[in-house]
């Protein structure tokens, strides 16, 4: 998605990461994490208004963006509807815009309306399987569904206290996983830490913070998270028929569309990484 998730979340932080995290027993970060693999093991329907701010370390510069996400979890599937409606600069100008996201079927969908343009690329193959939350290797990192065994093995994992970014001052009541990506792994190339941010009584993700190794932080927070039960009314949201009649629209008016396929040679896991 133009550069936006893919290259994930960043914020300016004034303590080394490894400070951020206190001591916690193994014992206490495990109970976090199989807390929240059993109750997001039910999650099946989820949606949530969300900013998304990106500071840049080099430029000293950030932008923030405003937007929505809507996500399916089946057993065997992912596919997320992401729209961002509004972006303001860092001196507080604000212009309306709309860019829309979605993943179905092992392809990212990039929509922008306004170039009559659509996007796709593929992130797994027929029959691959392809979480796209996946913690420092999917096209979309979201604290939601996560295995714990699978977060163990490739994070050293403790208990976080909230970063001190902008947007997560007014959060309170919240529990926080600190991750560092082990060595040897896809998200230790990128990624020097990863703080998620949950509420504490439903433990419904409100907030990521992703440091990268090249001085950039990503931050997401989601600002009013909610569990759905009736699939007929949750796909009949705006911002799932918004994307699905723009899909239509593009077919019908002979919209410029690109088609990113894996390499014949490339796993899911090894790419492609816009």
């Amino acid at each position: 998605m133009t550069n936006l998730f893919i290259s994930t979340l960043v914020t300016l932080i004034m303590l080394p990461c490894l400070q951020d995290a206190p001591r916690t027993s193994p014992s206490e970060v495990d109970g976090l994490l199989e807390r929240l693999e059993a109750r997001h093991g039910a999650i099946r329907l989820f949606s949530s208004p969300l900013t998304y701010r990106k500071d840049y370390d080099l430029e000293g510069d950030f932008e923030t963006r405003i937007g929505e996400i809507a996500i399916t979890i089946t057993p065997s599937d992912r596919d997320v509807v992401l729209v961002f409606d509004r972006i303001i600069d860092a001196s507080g100008h604000g212009t309306a815009k709309s860019e829309y996201h979605a993943f179905e079927d092992g392809w990212w969908v990039e929509v922008a309306p306004e170039r009559r343009r659509i996007v796709r690329r593929q992130y797994s193959r027929p029959g691959q399987e392809l979480d796209p939350f996946k913690l420092g290797e999917g096209p979309f990192p979201l604290p939601i569904a996560q295995k714990a065994d699978a977060v163990r093995r490739r994070f050293e994992p403790s208990i976080g206290v909230v970063p001190d970014e902008p947007l997560f001052r007014s959060l309170e009541d919240v529990e926080v996983l600190h991750l560092i990506p082990r060595p040897g792994t896809p998200a230790h190339e990128d990624h020097e830490s990863i703080d998620l941010i949950f509420e504490k009584t439903r433990l419904l993700p409100v907030g990521v913070l992703v440091r990268h190794r090249n001085g950039d932080r990503t931050s997401v927070w989601l600002r009013s998270p909610e569990l759905h039960s009736d699939r007929n009314a949750f796909m009949d949201g705006r911002i799932q028929k918004e994307i699905s009649a723009l899909q239509t629209r593009a077919d019908d008016e002979g919209w410029e569309i690109e088609v990113k396929p894996l390499p014949e040679n490339t796993s899911e896991m090894e790419g492609p990484r816009p």
